[in-house]
């Protein structure tokens, strides 16, 4: 690889230095990779009004921690520089049915197609101590949890 191939246009990201002075570096380089995400993929980004932080993660800025990207989305918002806008009901339920017809994720446990994956404890929970974790679907999740909290348990019988 050449060093012209490592600094084509479309591998150079610009970060406002303003921005970067009064929010830090990471939300103002966080706020451009926004940016291009939404020039990239402007249907996605139209349709959903939301972030895949996981895919801007790993096609952006794989030397950022999913959470550093979170607080600094978080803080963009809080500054105003990202507004929430609210999707209707009719668009959410087309992205979800959307999602299974031509799913992002796979479901761990159960196989199923879904736009959003949880990651949970198992076998051991993290309050006792869990490292291990397991990527499942919403409702795997939910019913994991729900049959988990209402166990009876049965003593001497």
């Amino acid at each position: 690889m050449t060093v012209n191939e490592l600094f084509e246009d479309s591998d150079i990201l610009y970060a406002d230095k303003n921005l970067a002075k009064e929010l830090g570096l990471n939300t103002a380089i966080v706020f451009a990779v926004l940016q291009k995400y939404n020039e990239e993929e402007k249907d996605v980004c139209e349709e959903q009004n939301t972030f895949d932080i996981k895919y801007i993660q790993e096609r952006y800025l794989p030397f950022f921690s999913i959470d550093t990207i979170k607080r600094a989305i978080e803080k963009l918002k809080q500054k105003g520089y990202l507004n929430k806008k609210k999707i209707p009901a009719e668009a959410i339920k087309e992205i979800v049915i959307n999602g299974k017809k031509n799913p992002k994720y796979v479901c761990e446990w159960c196989g199923c197609g879904c736009n959003v994956l949880n990651e949970h404890h198992y076998p051991i929970p993290k309050s006792k101590g869990g490292k291990k974790t397991v990527k499942i679907c919403p409702n795997c999740h939910y019913e994991f949890h729900s049959i988990n909290k209402n166990q009876i348990i049965m003593g001497g019988i």
